[in-house]
C-alpha cells in the first residue's frame, strides 16, 4: 500500500528530499517526519471532482488480464471488481496512532493522506485500476 502512495507521489518526492518545505497539494496532504516510519491514509478522502471520472469495474480479456474500465457487456465471470467505498474513520484512527507514536517516542512519523474519494483514485492499486478501474 505504501509503495503505491509513494509511486503516486513520485513526481513530488525529489522535492521532499531536497526541500525544507514539502510542496502543497490540496488533494494529498503530506506531513514530514523525522523517522523512517510512514503512515498513509489512501482510502478515507471525501473530495469528489467532476473533472475526474468515477472508477469502474474492469473486464478480463482473452488472456484473463483485467482491462480498465471494463465494457458494459462484460460477462459476469470476467468482471474485475473495483472497490470504491471509503475506509471510514481511517483518518481519525491514523491521527490517534500518529499522536500516540509521537507521545511515546518523541519522534515524528511521516503522514500521507489522500483527500480524494476512493471512487476517484485508489492510491495503492496498480496501474489503470488505480485511476480508471
Amino acid at each position: 500500500m505504501l509503495l503505491k502512495v509513494v509511486e503516486l507521489l513520485g513526481i513530488l518526492m525529489p522535492m521532499f528530499v531536497y526541500s525544507s518545505d514539502p510542496p502543497k497539494n490540496m488533494h494529498v496532504e503530506y506531513i514530514p517526519g523525522n523517522t523512517n516510519l510512514i503512515f498513509s491514509v489512501p482510502h478515507d478522502g471525501s473530495t469528489n471532482l467532476t473533472s475526474i471520472p468515477i472508477r469502474r469495474n474492469g473486464c478480463k480479456d482473452a488472456e484473463d488480464v483485467c482491462l480498465y474500465p471494463g465494457k458494459d457487456d462484460c460477462h459476469p465471470d470476467k468482471i474485475c471488481k473495483v472497490v470504491t467505498g471509503a475506509d471510514l474513520n481511517a483518518k481519525v484512527i491514523a491521527q490517534i496512532v500518529y499522536d500516540k507514536y509521537i507521545e511515546s517516542t518523541g519522534k515524528y512519523p511521516h503522514l500521507i493522506i489522500s483527500h480524494l474519494h476512493r471512487s476517484m483514485l485508489d492510491p495503492n492499486s496498480r496501474g489503470d485500476k488505480a485511476h480508471r478501474g
